[in-house]
Order: C-alpha cells, then structure tokens, then sequence
C-alpha cells in the first residue's frame, strides 16, 4: 500500500498514524521520535512489548512511546 501510493496518499497516511515526527541528524545518525496518534498509542505499547520480549536485536531500536526509533544511516533499512 505504502509503496503505490503517490506523495499526497503517503502524506495522510502518516497524518492518520502520527500526530507528530520529528527528525534529528548528528553525524551518521539519525534520531526519528514519532509521536501516535491516541487511538495508535495501544499498537505501539504492544510492538515495543512484543519486541523487548523476543530478544531479538535488530537494526531499528524501538524506545517509548513518543516512539522513538534510531537507525544508522546506510544500514539498508
């Protein structure tokens, strides 16, 4: 769905999940807190539960909700 929809589709996608992105570069980092939506708040709590109880170590780091997702640049993410 994400990759066929044009810029304007994309755009109320992300409208209709977040209620705000903020983006912050340092060197090869790159910070991304993503804050939901209320009604999300649940989906989110239940990823970052899920994942801290799988063990598994990934390349994208799930925090907290305010979401705040890090990823190295160039990591093919």
């Amino acid at each position: 769905m994400w990759q066929k929809a044009e810029p304007a589709q994309r755009e109320l996608i992300g409208a209709e999940v977040y209620s705000r992105i903020e983006v912050n570069r340092s060197g090869a980092t790159i910070d991304v807190v993503a804050t939901p939506q209320p009604c999300w708040t649940p989906f989110f709590e239940r990823v970052i539960r899920l994942r801290a109880t799988s063990g598994g170590k990934g390349k994208t780091v799930l925090a907290e909700v305010g979401v705040k997702l890090a990823a190295q640049q160039g990591s093919g993410d």
